[in-house]
């Protein structure tokens, strides 16, 4: 695999990396095919876990649009899980772990994945899944979206 990623807390950002020698394209995030392809995993005690997407949607306007990973490149994403546009909340509140969570260690990963389907065939579109290491997010969790 020629594609790596770097999930960072903080405000959550995931670098994709390309190590080829050659330009990787990927689905941007705006269209349907890019929409669902980014998401982050949440580990705690006793190794719950939960993979946190993003919400349904319906597409008024939508085109198989792309962007490029240059070789040897990397492109940055913000994830603002408190965006509205996440399932976070309905994921993780009120119970996924103790009433303390905020007060605990979890560990998060990214994940990324394309299907393949005619259009990724037809635009060269890298498919397939790839996960970053994963990372100890420590309280306090800005990531986190606000109860309420």
């Amino acid at each position: 695999m020629d594609l790596d990623l770097i999930l960072r807390a903080g405000p959550l950002t995931v670098a994709i990396l390309n190590s080829s020698a050659q330009e990787r394209r990927l689905w941007e995030w705006q269209n349907s095919w890019g929409w669902y392809s980014l998401a982050v995993q949440v580990r705690g005690a006793a190794d719950q876990q939960i993979e946190i997407k993003r919400r349904w949607r319906d597409w008024t306007k939508n085109g198989p649009v792309y962007f490029v990973v240059p070789p040897r490149g990397s492109r940055d994403v913000s994830i603002d899980l408190q965006d509205g546009w996440w399932e976070a909340a309905d994921a993780i509140f009120p119970n996924w772990l103790p009433a303390s969570w905020k007060d605990h260690p979890v560990e998060l990963r990214a994940r990324l994945r394309i299907e393949p389907t005619p259009e990724s065939e037809r635009f060269d579109v890298f498919t397939g899944t790839v996960f970053s290491e994963w990372i100890v997010s420590r309280p306090p969790h800005g990531w986190l979206p606000v109860e309420g």
